[in-house]
Order: C-alpha cells, then structure tokens, then sequence
C-alpha cells in the first residue's frame, strides 16, 4: 500500500498498481507537483510503464475489481 499527500491510497500487486478514485486536486497547489488523484479508477503495469502515464483501467475491469477490492480489504482491517 501507499498514500499519497492527501490520503489517496493505492496498492501493488506484482507489475499492477492500482490507485483508488479520489476527488482532491490532481496537482498540489504551490509545489505543482502532480499527485496521482483522479476521479477515476487508475491501473498501471509498472513493469511496462514504470512512470505511470498510461492508466489502463478500462482495458482491465477485472484487474481493477481485484485490486480494489484488495486494498477495501487491508482498509477495512486496520480499523
């Protein structure tokens, strides 16, 4: 798992990673640094695309419901 600066999550699974939908801002206000939200799901093959330019979400749906379901799991054991 990892968060980013606004608490948007996303969890790795062999050369899959996957970001969970997120309405905070897409890039960070005075840095300008892009932080990975969107409203979307996201899916990436980093060991294809390691800088994470092309979100393959809709290209996989079984993949996305995997990780997501994954990473609802690993949240909903650390309450």
């Amino acid at each position: 798992m990892q968060q980013n600066l606004n608490n948007t999550l996303s969890i790795i699974q062999g050369e899959w990673k996957y970001i969970e939908p997120s309405e905070k801002p897409a890039v960070e206000f005075w840095t300008k640094m892009e932080l990975g939200n969107d409203p979307k799901p996201q899916l990436y093959n980093v060991a294809t695309d390691p800088s994470e330019k092309n979100n393959v979400a809709a290209a996989h749906p079984d993949k996305v419901k995997e990780l997501s379901g994954l990473l609802e799991n690993v949240k909903a054991s650390k309450k």
